[in-house]
Order: C-alpha cells, then structure tokens, then sequence
C-alpha cells in the first residue's frame, strides 16, 4: 500500500512539475521537481532522484530561486552520503551554504546544520561541535522532526552524555 501511495504521488508531482513548465512558472516547476525526487528516494529510485534534484537547483539558479537552491542542495547533499559519496555531499552542503544565508530561516540552518554532523561521523571527522550545534538550531527551529534529527545526530556524536539523555526522554514523553 505504501509503494502505491508513494507511486501516486509520484505522479501527482510529475504532472505537476509538467503544468507548471507549460504554465512558465518555473518556481514552482521546481519545488515539484523537489518534491518528487523525495518520493523517488523513498521508493528506492535514488538515481532518478540525483537527476531530479540536479534539474531542480539548475533551474532555480537559473530564476534566482535561492530558497529552492539550497533545500535542494540539503536533499541532494543527504543522498550522496546515504550513497557513501561523502565528497559529492560536502560539496552540496557548501554550495547551499550562502543560499541559506540569504534567506535566514532556522529551519533550513538546522536542516544543514543536521547533514553537516551526519557527514562528519559517517567520514569519522570530529563531530561533538557540529552535533551541538546542529541540536541547538534543531531546538531553535521548533520543528519537532528537526529536533528529533538534531538529538539523533547529538546522541551519535556524544554517546552518553546525560543531558542528552534526558532531553531525548523528555522528548518522547512530549512526543
């Protein structure tokens, strides 16, 4: 049931990203474009989704889109390491940095910030620093998927460490 969900909406996305080329509003071709390449992910495509991700930002560059740029960026950057290609990654992430600058908005920063810290321990780089700040926008962001994220990352970088513990326990009682 859930590949068949997931497969319509992939349609739903495709159709979409087609009427709103016809339409000339690339904006929102691109957001669509985005939004399926996640749906792609989830049904396991990730090659699709590389390619959809790559037209999505080039086409939002082109427009000036940087909000789209960099979410795409973000997406694309948690792919490449999914996918082990940790230098592909690092290169998304500082790409989508100052796009992410412009815009000012914590809920992206924390997004990064989350990918940076997934980055370093997946490479076996010093992550402490980047977790905790990761986990700092997380709370900032208010969005609890986000602090879920910016604990998971924390916990993984500093095992152990009983304020984290607690807050994580804290946060599934609220959950």
């Amino acid at each position: 049931a859930e590949v068949g969900r997931a497969a319509e909406s992939l349609a739903l996305f495709d159709g979409a990203a087609e009427a709103y080329a016809r339409a000339g509003d690339r904006r929102r071709e691109a957001i669509a474009l985005v939004n399926g390449a996640a749906v792609l992910l989830r049904l396991g495509r990730a090659a699709e989704a590389l390619e959809r991700f790559a037209r999505a930002i080039e086409l939002s560059l082109r427009i000036g889109n940087v909000s789209t740029v960099a979410v795409a960026l973000q997406n694309r950057a948690a792919l490449h390491r999914a996918l082990g290609q940790w230098d592909r990654s690092r290169a998304d992430l500082d790409e989508a940095a100052p796009h992410a600058a412009k815009l000012q908005r914590v809920r992206l920063d924390a997004a990064l910030a989350v990918e940076r810290a997934y980055l370093a321990l997946a490479t076996g780089a010093p992550a402490g620093e980047l977790a905790a700040r990761a986990l700092d926008l997380a709370r900032r962001s208010r969005s609890p998927a986000l602090l879920a994220s910016g604990l998971a990352v924390a916990l993984r970088a500093r095992p152990g460490d009983p304020s984290l513990v607690a807050e994580e326990a804290d946060a599934a009682r609220e959950g």
